[in-house]
């Protein structure tokens, strides 16, 4: 009666994976295969350093250093701007931006409660 619904449970296979800084989930149902690659460290390694400075120079000179003394950190950066379709050069900045932008909003909402 079931074994429509046994059979799909039993073809399927959920994996999760740490890899350096990274949550990698592994999905396969009925010969689909689904990767999903979350880098949580990393975004929030760059949310601390934005907060920090408040300043995108000293933040990206913070980062860079960060980049050179931790290869893993590099290497997960390295994905991260490939991913985003970002250079490693403008990666950091480019992320800075829009993190600032969203901050922004977040305070126009606040002042302009009526719009």
């Amino acid at each position: 009666m079931a074994s429509g619904i046994g059979e799909t449970a039993r073809s399927s296979t959920l994996t999760v994976e740490l890899f350096h800084s990274c949550v990698i989930i592994n999905v396969k149902t009925n010969n689909c295969f689904s990767h999903f690659f979350i880098m949580t460290d990393l975004i929030n390694i760059m949310d601390s350093i934005i907060r920090r400075h408040r300043s995108i120079d000293v933040a990206e000179s913070e980062f860079k250093k960060m980049l050179y003394d931790d290869e893993i950190l590099h290497q997960d950066y390295k994905e991260w701007c490939r991913r985003e379709g970002f250079t490693e050069r403008k990666g950091f900045i480019e992320y800075c931006h829009a993190y600032i932008d969203r901050e922004e909003s977040l305070w126009d909402v606040l002042d302009n409660p009526d719009e």
